[in-house]
C-alpha cells in the first residue's frame, strides 16, 4: 500500500481518527481506549442496519449501497457486515492490508477475551486473495445476516488492482469447495449458486 492511497481518501474517511497511520473505521471496537482493527463493535453493527449508516464511515447512506464481500459471501449472497458507501468501500479495499495484500492473514494473537466480543458467523480465517465490491440498492437482515439483492455492479479485486477472471474464477471455486466440506446448504443448489457467482466475474481481456 503507497502513501498516494492514504492521501487519496473520501472526505468522509480522511476525518476519521488515526491509529498506527491508518484511517480507524468506524465499527471498530476500542479496548482502554485503543482500537483493535479486527474487532467489530456489535452497538454500532445495530446502530448502521437500524439507522442506515455507513459501515465503515458511519455517516448516513445513500440509495447506492456497496458490500465488501469474499467468494464464499458472493457464492451464498450474505454478509455480517452492513454496507458502506461505494466510495468508503472502493477505499478500503485500497488501504485494508487483509484486503488489499493476499499473504496478510488475519492476526489472532492477543484478541481481547471473546466473552467480551462478538463472534462473526463464517468468518473466513485465510485470506481469500480476492474480494467483491457488491453494489445494491436492496438487501435484508435477519437476527444475524445480512442478504445482498441483486447487483448493479460488481468490481472484484485482488493485490489491490483489478482481479483477472482467472483469479476470481480460482478463489470461486475454492469458496465452492470450502462450502461443499460444510455441508450447509445442498449440493444441487450449491452448484446452481456457484454457476450466478461465475457469470459476475470480469470477462477475460480483449
Amino acid at each position: 500500500m503507497s502513501l498516494t492511497s492514504l492521501r487519496e481518501l473520501p472526505p468522509s474517511l480522511a476525518k476519521l481518527p488515526r491509529a498506527h497511520g491508518f484511517p480507524v473505521p468506524w465499527f471498530v471496537c476500542y479496548f482502554n481506549g485503543k482500537p483493535d482493527f479486527r474487532v467489530i463493535d456489535p452497538v454500532k453493527r445495530l446502530r448502521a442496519m437500524k439507522q442506515g449508516l455507513c459501515w465503515i464511515c458511519g455517516e448516513r447512506l445513500r440509495p447506492s449501497k456497496t458490500f465488501v464481500l469474499g467468494p464464499m459471501c458472493v457464492i451464498q449472497r450474505i454478509s455480517y457486515e452492513p454496507p458502506s458507501h461505494p466510495d468508503c468501500a472502493e477505499a478500503a479495499m485500497r488501504i485494508c492490508p487483509f484486503l488489499s495484500m493476499t499473504e496478510f492473514a488475519r492476526r489472532e494473537a492477543q484478541l481481547p477475551d471473546p466473552s467480551k466480543i462478538e463472534t462473526i458467523p463464517l468468518m473466513q480465517s485465510h485470506n481469500p486473495g480476492v474480494h467483491a465490491l457488491w453494489t445494491t440498492t436492496a438487501f435484508r437482515r435477519d437476527d444475524t445476516l445480512v442478504h445482498v439483492g441483486a447487483p448493479s455492479s460488481v468490481t472484484w479485486r485482488s493485490h489491490g488492482r483489478p482481479a483477472t477472471r482467472a483469479e476470481v474464477c480460482d478463489a470461486l471455486k475454492d469458496a465452492h469447495a470450502r462450502l461443499e466440506d460444510k455441508g450447509h446448504l445442498p449440493v444441487l443448489w450449491l452448484d446452481e449458486l456457484h454457476r450466478e457467482a461465475i457469470a459476475l466475474a470480469p470477462p477475460d481481456p480483449s
